[in-house]
């Protein structure tokens, strides 16, 4: 079968394509760009297409990276350095989502978050019910670590449900892995 390339599109088409790929869903100005340049009839269009976009207010990282991580820790519940991370994935320059990330967990408790992951994932009750396996409380801290969460403040909420705390002594010392780091206290 026969790959099928992508019309080359001129600067007023190549401007529509941007508006109905932004009315499907937001994107950055990096995906965008990307995805500009690959339909572009002339390098030259991307430039003039996101420079538009931008002045008519449709195309701004910074306001995206403040409603992506509002909505990723209201919605998702995910804590604020998986949130850095995925904007960092995205395009968003490091400070802008640096900025976005914090004005976003400037009144939030890490501690609540964490708790309302584990009554997410264990029910209600989950501090009535201990956990009585090592490996069922590691699984539980590498998910948080994946939700973004620090370790001291996870080893802190899983203190709570472990009659061993043994069992947390090696998670107390988990250093995230490079690309994972901890941003926030």
């Amino acid at each position: 079968m026969a790959e099928r390339t992508a019309k080359l599109l001129a600067t007023e088409a190549l401007y529509e394509y941007a508006i109905r790929a932004l009315a499907k869903r937001s994107l950055t100005e990096a995906e965008l760009r990307k995805r500009l340049a690959r339909r572009a009839a002339r390098a030259l269009s991307v430039d003039e297409v996101l420079g538009r976009l931008a002045r008519a207010g449709y195309l701004d990282d910074g306001r995206l990276a403040e409603s992506y991580a509002r909505f990723r820790r209201d919605y998702e519940g995910f804590g604020p350095s998986r949130i850095l991370r995925d904007l960092q994935r995205r395009g968003v320059e490091s400070d802008t989502a640096l900025q976005a990330v914090s004005e976003t967990f400037d009144q939030s408790s890490e501690d609540e978050l964490i708790r309302a992951h584990l009554k997410r994932k264990l029910g209600a009750d989950y501090e009535q019910r201990p956990i009585d396996s090592p490996k069922k409380l590691q699984s539980l801290f590498r998910g948080l670590i994946r939700a973004g969460f620090s370790s001291d403040k996870i080893v802190k909420a899983l203190e709570v449900i472990t009659p061993d705390s043994e069992w947390l002594e090696p998670l107390a010392d988990f250093q995230a892995p490079l690309g994972e780091d901890e941003v926030f206290d």
